[in-house]
């Protein structure tokens, strides 16, 4: 198990939303629109990242969200590339 699944699992999200997750899915709204943004952040395309971006902000992501969801994700892309 990875450092992500398990940060994932002790924030208390099962396996199941831990694999809808990984695909770009949830089984919650708002969780699936965040979702869908750092999907957005992953493949840097900008115009789906302000796609997904104005969904996270219309089911009530809040912009101070949005940026915290930003800096994580690219933490975790940096991660990735070394």
């Amino acid at each position: 198990m990875g450092r992500l699944e398990r940060e994932a699992r002790q924030s208390g999200m099962t396996g199941a939303e831990i694999d809808a997750a990984l695909v770009g899915r949830s089984f919650e709204a708002r969780t699936a629109a965040i979702v869908a943004y750092a999907c957005a952040l992953k493949a840097g395309e900008a115009e789906r990242i302000e796609q997904a971006r104005s969904r996270a902000s219309r089911i009530g992501v809040t912009a101070q969200e949005l940026s915290a969801i930003a800096r994580k994700a690219k933490q975790i892309l940096a991660s990735k590339r070394r």
